[in-house]
């Protein structure tokens, strides 16, 4: 073998060593590559959803102090309305005894009239007999 034909043979078994190394460390970084940018691709899917969900929690967080708020509100009315329905009912007793002692009243009112009109019939019916008796 000539020095020509050994740089030769030399060259190709460099060449070779070299594909069956660099070729599948090529595949390797290529799937490495690949892998990499899936995760990127779903890192940034993540954050988006973590972003939202973020959101939708802060949403709720407000959504859930406005409920304690008008559970507070409707505690507070129903506190009002209880004690609105106390002094009516209150109001509705005195107002039946204030009632009750105005029909007292206007019954002896009656009364009193009732006799002053007869004790006035039999002095009127006194006067006409009278008065018939002298004719």
């Amino acid at each position: 073998m000539s020095d020509s034909n050994m740089g030769a043979w030399a060259w190709k078994i460099f060449t070779i060593a070299l594909g069956v190394i660099i070729m599948p460390l090529a595949g390797w970084v290529w799937s490495m590559n690949v892998g990499v940018s899936d995760l990127h691709n779903d890192l940034g899917d993540l954050e988006a959803r973590v972003t939202e969900m973020i959101q939708k929690q802060a949403e709720a967080d407000a959504n859930s102090k406005a409920l304690i708020s008008v559970k507070k509100d409707i505690e507070a009315i129903r506190l009002s309305v209880t004690a609105t329905k106390t002094s009516v009912e209150k109001d509705i007793g005195n107002m039946k005894e204030r009632l009750k002692d105005a029909f007292v009243r206007i019954e002896g009112d009656i009364k009193d009239i009732h006799e002053e009109v007869s004790d006035d019939q039999d002095k009127t019916l006194k006067t006409i007999r009278l008065l018939q008796r002298k004719n």
